[in-house]
């Protein structure tokens, strides 16, 4: 049927052969005169028209229809070259008749591989989903665990800090308990020396003096008691607070140790462990057979591409077999093209036999006298018009033997070529379909052990979630058990509200018992010795508490260790399931890959069809320019080649003096390149060392930031060490005025004492003065009176001794309480000079702090000084830094615009040397040839006509070649194609 087709084409060729010289030799004449054309008939009902679209409107509805039917246009089967109607019906076609049943037993059998993995794909993705969601859960109770082992970690610093308090507390009271004893001395002391005066001084005054003396140390025992009291109150309160606090602790340890209960035991944790290790083990054993089918689809992949490659050359091979037939049909062509030149030239040696024959006459009928003149001239015209003729055929034969030898030698070698790939691909061919009868084999010894591992792997897929379903209700026992503990503390907490009761209603009666107590001293000192002996008792409670809760504290870190290492185990766990997911991530792209190069493959098939469809198109259309360029090569004449040669050798001039001007521009560019190389080696120069000054500032700059920070710290610290010695001197500057304060006081108090002393001392020496003064005054009126009474005079001498003995026993009793006194006076007076002294020298530490502070202000001021100095050259720097950098970027802007300048400026070379090649290459088209428009692409017809540009050669219709312009063959304007008009207007 094609070869039926192919003769019905060669005929219709052959009968348009003929009216396409007229055709041509019609046209040549309407291009040279365009005015003399006018109306237009068409060619089967020869109607005239107007205009071309009215005529070419009618043509085709009344008589293209009836062409097209005829002609049975559509699609061409590559293989067989048969034409169908439509895309699905050649594709149909195509696969029934000539697509090989191995490369479709090959497909399906992959297509199969690619559903069963995608199914086992499936299985493993829920296999996944469901140990993720497990450890999801497992994340989940680890993370409630997390939260009551930090609870139990805020409960026991919670009651460190309540025994720390309470210990502070305890030393506050043994501190307070030492300071009272302390005091109690001093008075029992001052007691002592009280009733000791008491003693020695039997007088009236003195037991009044006395009698105030015990009504006030009474009044100072009262208060004492009622000191003692009170703080025995406090005693007491803190002894119950920290009793309660003791039952707290120990309702807190209770509940510690029911936690640690709770807690899972080694044994259970080590099962964990196991399964843990079991788990990882599956995990790897999964990864292993992810990796084994990664390997797999490598190899699938690479039989794939095997099989592309396989096509290719199957391809490769047809397009060569068509390229050796062409070749081959091109020299027979050829010879047959030699063997008419060589008709011709045997004509053309008639001919000149003839020629010569015609001579012999001519110089015959010359001696007879007939023309001779004339009949010289005519043929020395024609013999050098022979002689052009001989050599340019000569010529030509020459050129056109160089070129079929040339063209032979060519084949030759690519027959060669094509003899060498036939049989490699032959050999390729060979070892593919070894390849692929090995890789079958093994492909299904692979899909037997993919079964297996597949059975394997839910068996183990069926164990583990039997150990996750084991784990999960061990969790959800640790729960209840969790719960009951969480019961068993509101118990607590119930029983713990009902003590409390208990023990404010025993507050209660204590208090009314104190009530009594207060009257009885002996009770209370009992009491505080009873409190005395059992205070120990509760330190050693409290250390057995401590240590009790150091034992809790070892349990928690040991418990913490076994979570940290739970949760290890489990953050390996997750990495795992990470790599999963990523392997079977890796596997889907894998599997998506695959399907791409299966389209690709069947993309390229459709490709290669449409390729060798198109290839046997082109080849017809090269047969059918092969006999148009034999028909022209009879055709040219030597008017013509004369034109021709002139035309291209103008052109060759034009085209060398623009290579010239190019080559002259060229060269001026490469040293406008070379200088600006030389500006950008010298900018580079620049470059580096503003760099290199750079990085010198910067490294300054660092270490003066780094200086200044030192500074900074240093003063800091100094500021610091200054402000905690000044709050410490401070303190104590305080502490010690608070003791000047209550030292001046009891000195004032013991002074005020003294002198109420002295002066009642000097009352007491003026009444004895007094009554001394009233004696002396007796006697003498008892002398005066009784002059003469001598007898008297010795008991009145006896009464004065006496009075005399008192009066000197008291002036001594005095004078030693005097002195007594005077001495305390001493002591106190020193007590305040040194106090004094130790305030002075106390205002000289705090002078010098002083000064040290003052100094460190100023330090701290140069050093905030330098640090804004060097704050500003960093700046400074910056700027400049940045200044360079814009230059820096200048420059490069500057290198690449000439980059670019001197890119554009060679591809504009390339441009004018291939239109240079054009130009050269430039050929006049053949009517015959062309069929449609090469600019608007408009089939031909008898309304568009063919029309030749006369500066490319090639064939468009009116409407794309209606410009006239000069070219360099003609002065005057000739017709032009709009491309060639834009080129010559230019």
């Amino acid at each position: 049927m094609f070869n039926n087709f192919r003769g019905i084409l060669n005929r219709r060729g052959d009968q348009a052969k003929a009216p396409e010289g007229s055709r041509t030799s019609s046209e040549n004449n309407i291009e040279a005169n365009p005015g003399s054309a006018e109306g237009f008939l068409c060619p089967t009902c020869m109607l005239g028209f107007p205009s071309p679209e009215a005529l070419q409107n009618h043509y085709e509805s009344s008589h293209i229809d009836n062409e097209i039917a005829a002609e049975g246009r559509g699609f061409n089967c590559p293989a067989c070259k048969m034409k169908l109607g439509s895309e699905i019906e050649l594709n149909a076609h195509f696969t029934r008749h000539h697509a090989s049943q191995k490369e479709v037993t090959e497909i399906e059998a992959m297509n199969m591989q690619i559903k069963a993995l995608e199914e086992a794909k499936a299985l493993l993705q829920g296999k996944l989903q469901a140990i993720s969601s497990q450890a999801t859960e497992l994340t989940k109770e680890n993370a409630n665990i997390r939260e009551e082992r930090d609870n139990f970690k805020l409960k026991a610093t919670k009651l460190t800090d309540n025994l720390a308090d309470l210990k502070l507390q305890y030393d506050d009271i043994k501190a307070k308990k030492s300071s009272l004893e302390a005091s109690q001395k001093t008075y029992e002391e001052r007691i002592r020396k009280l009733e000791v005066e008491i003693n020695q001084r039997p007088e009236a005054d003195d037991v009044t003096l006395l009698q105030k003396e015990l009504v006030s140390v009474q009044k100072m025992m009262n208060e004492l008691t009622l000191q003692r009291e009170s703080e025995k109150d406090n005693l007491q309160k803190q002894c119950n607070s920290v009793q309660e606090m003791c039952l707290k602790l120990q309702e807190e340890k209770m509940e510690l140790q029911n936690t640690l209960k709770t807690f899972p035991s080694k044994d259970e944790i080590n099962s964990l462990q196991e399964k843990v290790s079991v788990m990882s083990k599956t995990v790897n054993q999964l990864q292993k057979e992810l990796e084994m089918k990664e390997s797999e689809k490598k190899k699938l992949q690479n039989d794939l591409d095997k099989c592309a490659n396989y096509q290719e050359i199957k391809s490769m091979l047809s397009e060569k077999s068509n390229t050796l037939e062409e070749v081959q049909r091109l020299s027979t062509e050829k010879d047959t093209l030699i063997e008419k030149l060589k008709n011709e030239i045997e004509t053309c040696r008639v001919n000149m036999e003839e020629m010569k024959v015609d001579r012999e006459k001519l110089f015959s009928k010359i001696e007879e006298g007939e023309g001779a003149s004339a009949a010289m001239l005519q043929l020395r015209e024609e013999n050098a018009r022979l002689k052009d003729q001989i050599l340019l055929l000569q010529q030509m034969q020459g050129k056109s033997e160089n070129e079929t030898e040339s063209k032979l030698e060519d084949l030759r070698s690519s027959l060669k070529a094509a003899n060498s790939a036939l049989e490699a691909s032959n050999e390729k061919c060979s070892d593919l379909e070894r390849n692929l009868a090995q890789i079958q084999s093994e492909f299904e010894d692979k899909l037997c052990k993919k079964e297996n591992l597949i059975e394997e792997l839910n068996g183990e897929i069926n164990t583990m979630k039997n150990d996750i379903s084991t784990n999960v209700s061990e969790l959800n026992k640790l729960k209840q058990e969790i719960e009951d503990g969480k019961t068993l503390l509101n118990d607590k907490n119930q029983e713990i509200e009902t003590l409390k009761s208990k023990m404010i209603e025993q507050k209660q009666s204590h208090e009314k018992h104190t009530d009594y107590l207060t009257i009885e001293k002996q009770n209370l000192e009992k009491r505080l010795a009873d409190l005395g002996k059992t205070l120990p008792q509760v330190q050693a409670n409290l250390l057995e508490k401590e240590n009790k809760l150091a034992e809790v504290d070892k349990k928690l870190q040991q418990a913490e260790e076994k979570l940290s290492i739970l949760e290890r185990d489990k953050k390996a766990k997750e990495n795992e399931f990470i790599q999963l997911k990523k392997l079977n991530d890796d596997a889907k792209l894998q599997i998506e890959n695959l399907q791409k190069t299966v389209d690709e493959f069947e993309a390229t098939k459709i490709e290669f069809c449409d390729k060798i469809s198109s290839l046997n198109e082109e080849r017809l259309k090269c047969q059918m320019k092969e006999s148009e360029l034999t028909s022209n090569i009879e055709q040219l004449h030597k008017s013509q080649l004369i034109e021709k040669s002139s035309v291209l050798e103008e052109e060759n001039k034009n085209l060398r003096t623009s290579v010239t001007t190019l080559q002259n521009e060229k060269n001026c560019l490469l040293s406008e390149l070379d200088k600006h190389k030389n500006a950008i080696v010298d900018i580079n120069e620049i470059n580096a060392d503003n760099e290199r000054k750079i990085v010198d500032l910067k490294e300054s700059c660092q270490k003066a930031t780094a200086n200044a920070e030192k500074i900074l710290k240093d003063s800091n610290l100094e500021k610091e060490i200054y402000l905690k010695d000044k709050v410490k001197l401070q303190k104590q500057l305080e502490n010690l005025e608070n003791d000047c304060a209550k030292q001046l006081s009891l000195n004032q108090e013991t002074v005020k004492s003294l002198e109420n002393q002295l002066e009642e001392a000097e009352e007491r020496i003026a009444g004895f003065k007094s009554s001394l003064i009233f004696c002396v005054q007796n006697v003498a009126l008892q002398v005066c009176l009784n002059q003469n009474a001598t007898f008297n005079k010795e008991e009145s001498d006896k009464l004065l001794k006496q009075k005399d003995a008192e009066w000197e026993e008291k002036e001594a009793h005095h004078t030693a309480r005097i002195g007594v006194l005077t001495e305390n006076i001493r002591t106190l007076k020193e007590d305040l000079t040194s106090e004094q002294r130790r305030r002075e020298s106390l205002e000289q530490k705090l002078d010098e702090i002083s000064g040290t502070k003052l100094e460190l202000e100023a330090k701290l001021e140069n050093a905030l000084e330098e640090r804004n100095s060097l704050l500003e050259r960093c700046l400074k720097s910056e700027t400049e830094c940045e200044r360079l950098q814009k230059i820096s970027t200048d420059l490069r802007r500057k290198y690449d615009d000439c980059v670019a300048a001197l890119q554009e400026l060679g591809r504009e070379n390339q441009t004018l040397q291939v239109e240079n090649m054009k130009h050269i290459t430039r050929k006049w088209a053949d009517d015959g040839e062309v069929s449609h428009c090469t600019a608007c692409g408009k089939l031909f017809s008898l309304t568009i006509r063919k029309h030749h540009c006369r500066n490319c050669g090639n064939i468009f219709c009116n409407e794309c070649s209606a410009k006239t312009a000069t070219v360099a063959a003609s002065k005057n304007p000739v017709r032009v194609c709009d491309i060639c008009y834009d080129e010559v207007t230019k």
